[in-house]
C-alpha cells in the first residue's frame, strides 16, 4: 500500500489502540514504529511536565536524568574543594600574619630585698606554635633557674621533650 490516505483516515476516526492494530495488519508501520516511545517525563520534586530530552525540570530545575544530577555533583564538588583551598589559603596567611607580630616582653621586678621576679610574656601566637612555645620557654627558664643557683642546666632537648607532655597539645 503506497498511499497514505487510509493511514490518515484511520488516525482520526478511531481509537488510538485500534488504529495501531490495523496500520500494523497492512504494513503502514511496523511493530518498532508501534511501540510507544515516551515524549515526556515527569519532576519528581514538583511534577511538571517536562520533554523526554530535557536534562532538567523547567520549573525547578531538578536534575530529570543521571547525566544531569552527576554534572551537578561535579560542579559542587569544584564549588566545595575550591572553598576548602580558600579556607586552607586564608589560615596560613593568617598563621603567618600572626607570628609575624608575634610579640616577646620580659619584664623584671624587685621582689623583696635580694630577689627578681622575671615575667616572660610571649603574644600573638597561633594554637599550633603555642604547644611548642610553651614547653620551649618552660625549659629555658628551668636552665636560666639552674645557672642562677649555680646548678648545672638541664638538658634543653631533654626537658622541652618531658615537658611537651605535661602541655595540652592545643593550647588556647
Amino acid at each position: 500500500m503506497n498511499s497514505k490516505q487510509g493511514m490518515r483516515y484511520i488516525k482520526n476516526r478511531m481509537g488510538d489502540d485500534l488504529k495501531e492494530k490495523i496500520l500494523i495488519q497492512n504494513g503502514v508501520i511496523s511493530d518498532l514504529q508501534a511501540q510507544k516511545r515516551p515524549s515526556v517525563t515527569h519532576c519528581a520534586r514538583c511534577s511538571p511536565i517536562n520533554t523526554i530530552h530535557s536534562k532538567y525540570c523547567s520549573r525547578c530545575s531538578y536534575p530529570l536524568t543521571l547525566a544531569a544530577f552527576e554534572e551537578i555533583k561535579a560542579d559542587e564538588q569544584m564549588k566545595l574543594q575550591a572553598l576548602q583551598n580558600k579556607y586552607e589559603n586564608d589560615m596560613e596567611a593568617m598563621r603567618q600574619e600572626m607570628e609575624r607580630k608575634s610579640t616577646i616582653r620580659w619584664e623584671t621586678k624587685r621582689d623583696g630585698d635580694s630577689d627578681t621576679l622575671l615575667t616572660l610574656t610571649h603574644s600573638h601566637l597561633t594554637k599550633s606554635t603555642s604547644s611548642n612555645f610553651a614547653p620551649g620557654w618552660h625549659a629555658y627558664l628551668d636552665r636560666l633557674e639552674a645557672s642562677l643557683n649555680n646548678e648545672v642546666p638541664p638538658d634543653w632537648i631533654r626537658r622541652f621533650e618531658e615537658l611537651r607532655k605535661l602541655y595540652p597539645s592545643q593550647l588556647v
